[in-house]
């Protein structure tokens, strides 16, 4: 047998091995900053809104549906949140994905009197943070629009506090 041959299932080993020392050592940790996520999006008022028009803030970008039972809920903290710490340099996406139509989304901001910019969302977005599971699903970007934190499923306000002030 030729010494020089890897075996598919050597090979196999080879990489995984590989990759575990480029974890441990750190190398294999991917970042993310908001420049691969900016995009542009119309908000209920039709004005064109860019997530690059926040640097230099914390930014969350929550995703969420009018239909969505965990987002009715996680609404109401949200826009305390923001109300509380927009002064500070705190900015609150709300990114409808997943609508039964726009007059639902404005509805949904009515109902729930949001505060701040609520954006309407499509599936070339979605995919571009790489897809999810469910919403609502929120991205919490640092000042200097590195990711932070990405949170799925209903957070309870007091762990997006917490969060918001280690980044203010």
């Amino acid at each position: 047998m030729d010494a020089h041959i890897v075996k598919p299932r050597q090979l196999t080993v080879l990489l995984l091995l590989i990759f575990l020392a480029l974890v441990a050592c750190g190398k294999g940790k991917r970042t993310y900053s908001l420049s691969q996520f900016d995009f542009t999006l119309l908000d209920l008022q039709g004005e064109r809104i860019s997530y690059s028009d926040f640097q230099g803030q914390v930014l969350m970008v929550n995703f969420w549906a009018p239909w969505c039972g965990p987002c009715r809920r996680e609404t109401p903290d949200l826009i305390g949140l923001y109300d509380e710490y927009k002064n500070q340099g705190l900015q609150i996406l709300g990114v409808a994905v997943a609508f039964r139509g726009e007059q639902s989304v404005r509805d949904f901001a009515g109902q729930f009197e949001v505060t701040y910019p609520i954006l309407f969302g499509n599936e070339n977005l979605v995919k571009a943070y790489g897809g999810f599971r469910g919403i609502p699903t929120t991205f919490l970007f640092s000042r200097d629009g590195e990711l932070y934190k990405k949170y799925e499923g209903l957070r309870p306000r007091e762990i997006f506090e917490k969060d918001i002030l280690e980044l203010l």
